[in-house]
């Protein structure tokens, strides 16, 4: 069975990442395992669209580029570093966690002003 790769402009269609974008996070280490065609093109693979996948979802919570350079060296090394992953997802998550408490009671306090403003309660 033939694996499905994608080219730059396939895989940049696919992800939403421009090339650019895709060659910098290359550059970065923080996408690795893409290989070259014998033309010296880009080839990319399904495990590199799981691992932007992941990446995309990391980075829609803010995490700082040192911390998910950090993350990637370490899966980079392997399984000796599982429980140094595992703490940096979970330090990760607490910070999530309170930055939604906080939007949550941002939340809460503009619909309460809201409805003052309904009410007539405010003028």
């Amino acid at each position: 069975m033939q694996k499905t790769t994608y080219t730059i402009k396939e895989f940049s269609e696919k992800t939403g990442f421009s090339p650019s974008r895709l060659r910098f996070y290359e550059k970065e280490g923080l996408l690795s395992g893409v290989s070259r065609n014998q033309s010296g093109y880009r080839i990319y693979t399904e495990e590199n669209l799981e691992w932007i996948l992941f990446l995309t979802k990391i980075q829609q919570t803010s995490i700082s580029l040192n911390d998910l350079k950090e993350y990637v060296t370490l899966h980079q090394i392997g399984s000796s570093t599982h429980q140094k992953r595992l703490q940096i997802l979970k330090n990760h998550r607490k910070i999530i966690r309170q930055k939604r408490k906080d939007i949550d009671d941002t939340l809460e306090y503009l619909d309460d002003k809201i409805e003052r403003y309904q009410n007539g309660s405010i003028s």
